[in-house]
């Protein structure tokens, strides 16, 4: 599954069809994951955790989101921060991540197979 597939699926699993949505990469106190960026909004996916969160910014607590892209170098994929003054790039596992979600949607073949 390539970064545009998996972002069309997350898309529709949030119901996010009628957001400006793309690529994000999460910071959340100084940790980097993946997640999805809303257009014009407090509010991210973190898509690692399956939770819509807030970009919350106080002593204790500092949650933000980059805007980025996904890109596929050497036969891995990465984001990249669009702001490239940031130098902010993570790798992006979208096949581990994808192994998680798709036993979230309800498909035709779960009917077949023996889930665990």
């Amino acid at each position: 599954m390539n970064g545009n597939e998996f972002l069309k699926k997350l898309i529709t699993l949030y119901r996010l069809k009628d957001k400006d949505v793309g690529w994000g990469i999460v910071s959340d106190c100084g940790n980097y994951m993946p997640g999805l960026f809303i257009k014009d909004s407090r509010c991210y996916v973190d898509i690692v955790s399956r939770r819509i969160r807030s970009v919350v910014s106080l002593i204790e607590i500092k949650r933000e989101v980059f805007p980025a892209s996904c890109v596929t170098k050497d036969g891995i994929t990465w984001l990249e921060a669009k702001d490239r003054s940031l130098n902010l790039s993570i790798e992006f596992p979208i096949d581990e991540l994808w192994a998680d979600y798709k036993y979230s949607i309800y498909g035709e073949w779960m009917e077949e197979e023996e889930l665990h």
